[in-house]
């Protein structure tokens, strides 16, 4: 009984983890060591590539508490617009306070791959920017 109620606790803590990166902003460098900032607001979530200022705009949805899907709606690059309405599944492993750790079978219309990696929380000063 103890057993039960301890791993229920701590899948509630990971679930209250998840919740404060529903919405915000926050930064990830794929395994190209291109740096990428997103916005997240309700349903949106909007990435763009620093340095090439590339915008890509996905609507986001919650499947549970750390897993999500991202519908891609719209790009400003011709390459990425290929994927427009491809969805991609992303399950949140570990949340941290200012981080999280995730996975996803991430889609294109070139290839399919599984991706691991960190999203980090920007600051407040970093926001201003």
């Amino acid at each position: 009984m103890f057993i039960i109620c301890g791993l229920l606790a701590k899948s509630q803590a990971d679930s209250d983890g998840c919740a404060k990166f529903k919405t915000g902003q926050f930064a990830y460098t794929d395994d190209s060591a291109r740096t990428f900032v997103i916005k997240r607001t309700g349903r949106i979530q909007e990435e763009t590539e620093q340095g090439k200022n590339i915008i890509t705009r996905s609507r986001i949805r919650w499947i549970s508490p750390c897993n999500y899907e991202l519908k891609q709606l719209w790009s400003n690059s011709k390459v990425k617009r290929k994927n427009n309405g491809v969805v991609t599944s992303v399950i949140i492993t570990h949340a941290g306070n200012d981080e999280y750790n995730y996975s996803c079978n991430c889609k294109n219309l070139a290839e399919d791959k599984k991706i691991k990696g960190t999203v980090y929380k920007l600051g407040a000063e970093q926001k201003r920017n």
